[in-house]
């Protein structure tokens, strides 16, 4: 136990794990929100669905750290570097394709009846999607959440490149 005192004493080490928390489970949200949202457009309204999963597919198999260098200049030109949020939207990003791959495939599996079901019953594509597909895709969302919060949570090359600066580590203390 002495040793757990001595690192929680350390100076900045709290803020660092804050930090850390703070951008991973914001980051993983975004993921979701925008994964259950494009995995039920993509499903069920969209026209190129074949096209265009081929196209994130694509995003899994090359290697993130081919990316370094254009989400670099992406957050420099959008003034984000050395801020929390730049660091956030090169997450979601990250994340993305493998989230959307998890969630449509689990939304796919959903029968289509109940979507029919809910729309002879009057319900919107808004209520469908918020009271029947959420719902029923809480397994696959739980998967991602998980899966993303400890990929996020281990990842450190974007997040010394993104944030190099104190000021941003000592933003929490």
């Amino acid at each position: 136990m002495e040793n757990f005192k001595k690192a929680l004493a350390l100076k900045g080490l709290i803020s660092a794990f804050t930090n850390t928390i703070i951008v991973a489970v914001t980051a993983s949200t975004l993921v979701i929100i925008i994964t259950t949202m494009a995995s039920y457009a993509m499903l069920y309204k969209f026209k190129f669905k074949n096209k265009l999963f081929m196209f994130l597919i694509i995003g899994i198999y090359l290697p993130i750290n081919s990316f370094l260098l254009p989400y670099f200049k992406i957050i420099a030109t959008m003034k984000l570097y050395d801020t929390a949020l730049g660091l956030i939207l090169v997450y979601v990003a990250m994340g993305f394709p493998l989230a959307f791959m998890i969630i449509s495939n689990y939304m796919s599996t959903l029968p289509k009846e109940l979507i029919e079901s809910a729309s002879i019953d009057g319900a919107s594509y808004y209520r469908t999607f918020t009271s029947v597909i959420l719902p029923l895709s809480t397994p696959g969302i739980a998967t991602v959440a998980t899966f993303t919060v400890i990929n996020f949570w281990n990842e450190f090359l974007f997040a010394t490149i993104i944030t190099q600066s104190e000021k941003i580590k000592e933003r929490c203390r």
